[in-house]
């Protein structure tokens, strides 16, 4: 060890400049993934990190100064910093989406936001990736709170289960604090990664916006928080793991297909890398990472980092939606980045900092009573639009004996029907869908056993109809139970939203192809039985890809 070696912590605390300029760089590469490249990062992985080594280091500190946790305490201050802007910018998407969002999106998009506010989004957007009705809904302007969420429950569940657990076992085996603290987040880690890792191999699309499979990120942070003061790194190798963890962050997403293999073991890449640049610190020398992140503009766009994640989002989604694009122009993609941190230091420094910098004296009731201020004009504004939303979906049940609809019998009628709106309206025939989804009569991915109902004359019917296929197939229910009803018959219904009975056809018609040609001699009929072979191969291909997955 040379003279010049440190620890990664000193005595006194110190503002971690270049964690700032982390935080800043993450949420620029989110952004940047985003909008020219169409895909995710890895810097919310960063995020997850920063937060579980802060927010252990700042309970840890409590603990050691007042010999407890507060937790209402400790939540209000989480509130009072995180709730003014997001609640802000909630505020604005929701009247924003009523503006200019389609009315196919509206149902969704309020399910989303109220999901957002109350923390659980991430549950919502995970059971919408195995749901074969939601699997293919565009992406709302309030779908990136879902790392909100995630880091929401974490804030719930570190004061009071992991620093809970390690107090109590403190006073049962009389051991330090610190000892007992890292033996939980090391048990945490270890059990939240492997599971990430099972689950991302069986079932992606839902470990992807799991809280349990992200739990292990927040958990090496805080490992790092306890035992970091202990590490002494040489300068020179504090050099070059710090460019080493920068390089892989911001190249993660170019290698890595983050929104299709995280987060399991994958994760493991930018967390590692933001844990590098964290034991680097700042004893990297005079070119040591440190300094290029403590920069003056990196460092205060990092204390915009929070805002500017939660605005680029929806100004890309409502710019899409606007201009009616499908890519961004650079130009275009610089003033959504310009717009972002523009409205971000607007919503930090006019609507975070006044409530944030409100005296930590002041009663509890009165920051609560703030905090709750800031959720009022969400909920109440998504509530009316619920309200117009469920009035038209009622509305729905009345057009099917309105004379002005006639639908086909238009064909078997005299009456010219004049020119009127179209019924129904986008925002209606979103969830206008055959009552089999209300029944739950259709195959999952998860469903063994076969499943079939029966409609109409179900008693004593002339003959049975059974019904076959998937989404497509179930659109004809209605008309075909009316005419079970009207003439004693009864319909079967099989159905399947993945199209198994397709797939089993074309791995069929692989396997079968495959016998005809290892028996065919005459080689014009073997190459045309070859083309025939892969074109099912790829259409079963195809039919995997189709898989939910977000």
């Amino acid at each position: 060890m040379s003279s010049n070696n440190q620890p990664l912590t000193a005595t006194k605390k110190r503002f971690r400049t270049e964690i700032e300029g982390l935080r800043a760089v993450a949420a620029l590469l989110v952004a940047i993934y985003h909008i020219w490249l169409g895909n995710v990062s890895g810097g919310v992985d960063v995020f997850f990190v920063v937060s579980g080594f802060l927010i252990t280091t700042s309970l840890l500190g409590r603990v050691q100064k007042e010999g407890k946790i507060d937790i209402i305490d400790f939540i209000l201050g989480l509130a009072k910093r995180l709730f003014p802007a997001a609640f802000f910018v909630l505020l604005v998407v929701t009247v924003a989406s009523m503006l200019w969002l389609p009315q196919v999106q509206w149902a969704q998009t309020l399910q989303e936001i109220f999901a957002s506010a109350f923390y659980y989004q991430n549950w919502q957007l995970a059971f919408n990736a195995v749901d074969y009705l939601a699997q293919n809904n565009e992406a709302s302007p309030v779908q990136h709170f879902w790392a909100m969420s995630i880091q929401g429950q974490f804030y719930l569940l570190w004061p009071t289960v992991v620093f809970g657990l390690a107090l109590i076992m403190r006073k049962l085996f009389n051991m330090k604090l610190k000892t007992t603290l890292t033996t939980v987040l090391l048990t945490v880690f270890t059990a939240s990664l492997t599971y990430s890792i099972y689950l991302t191999s069986t079932n992606q699309a839902f470990a992807y916006f799991h809280t349990f499979t992200r739990v292990w990120e927040f958990a090496l942070g805080g490992i790092v928080a306890i035992i970091g003061s202990q590490i002494v790194l040489r300068k020179s190798i504090s050099f070059i793991i710090g460019w080493i963890g920068l390089l892989a962050i911001v190249l993660c997403g170019i290698i890595l297909q983050v929104s299709t293999v995280f987060p399991g073991y994958a994760a493991l890449w930018p967390t590692v890398a933001a844990i590098f640049i964290i034991l680097a610190g700042n004893n990297g020398g005079t070119f040591g990472v440190h300094r290029f992140l403590s920069l003056k503009p990196l460092a205060k766009l990092g204390n915009l980092s929070y805002a500017l994640y939660l605005w680029h989002w929806p100004i890309l989604v409502f710019y899409f939606i606007i201009s009616g694009k499908e890519t961004v122009p650079l130009l275009d993609g610089l003033i959504i980045i310009f717009a972002s941190i523009t409205l971000s230091y607007i919503t930090t420094n006019l609507i975070e900092k006044p409530i944030r910098s409100m005296k930590k004296e002041s009663p509890k009731w009165k920051r609560g009573s703030v905090v709750i201020a800031c959720m009022v004009p969400v909920v109440l504004t998504a509530s009316l639009w619920a309200n117009q939303i469920n009035k038209a979906e009622a509305e729905l049940a009345n057009l099917v004996e309105n004379e002005e609809y006639p639908g086909a019998l238009e064909v078997f009628s005299n009456n010219v029907v004049e020119d009127v709106p179209v019924l129904p309206t986008p925002l209606q025939a979103q969830n206008d869908l055959p009552k089999v989804y209300e029944d739950e009569c259709h195959q999952s991915l998860e469903d063994s056993e076969v499943i079939a109902c029966e409609y109409g004359e179900t008693d004593n019917p002339e003959y049975t109809v059974a019904l076959v296929g998937g989404s497509h197939s179930a659109q004809w229910l209605p008309a075909l139970e009316e005419f079970a009803q009207e003439h004693h018959k009864t319909v079967e219904v099989h159905l399947n939203m993945y199209q198994r009975i397709l797939r089993h056809w074309h791995s069929y018609r692989v396997s079968y192809h495959e016998i005809l040609i290892d028996d065919c001699l005459d080689e014009t009929i073997r190459k045309n039985l070859i083309n025939k072979r892969n074109y099912h191969r790829q259409k079963l291909n195809e039919m995997h890809q189709l898989s939910p997955h977000q």
